[in-house]
C-alpha cells in the first residue's frame, strides 16, 4: 500500500511539472505575440485610436509598459501589485 501512495505522490508531481512548464511556455508565447501586436501599432500611426492598446494612457502602446500591464492583469494581480 506505501507503494501506491508514493506512486500517486510521483504522478501528482509529474504533472505539476508539466503545468508550470505549460504556464512558462504559453507566458512567453503570450509576451512574444503581445511585443509584436504593441510594435507594430506603435510604428503605424503616431496617433492612438479608440480600442488600441495604450492601457497606462500616457499616449502610446508600449510593449515594456502596457504589455506587463496586461500581462500582470491577466495573472491575476489587482490593485497595488498590478
Amino acid at each position: 500500500m506505501s507503494s501506491k501512495k508514493s506512486g500517486i505522490s510521483m504522478n501528482v508531481s509529474t504533472i505539476n511539472s508539466i503545468v508550470n512548464k505549460f504556464k512558462i511556455f504559453a507566458s512567453v508565447i503570450l509576451t512574444t505575440i503581445l511585443f509584436f501586436c504593441f510594435a507594430a501599432s506603435t510604428y503605424s500611426s503616431s496617433q492612438l485610436e479608440i480600442g488600441d492598446w495604450d492601457i497606462d494612457d500616457d499616449g502610446r502602446a508600449d510593449a515594456l509598459t502596457d504589455g506587463l500591464f496586461f500581462l500582470r492583469y491577466t495573472f491575476g494581480l489587482r490593485g497595488d501589485a498590478l
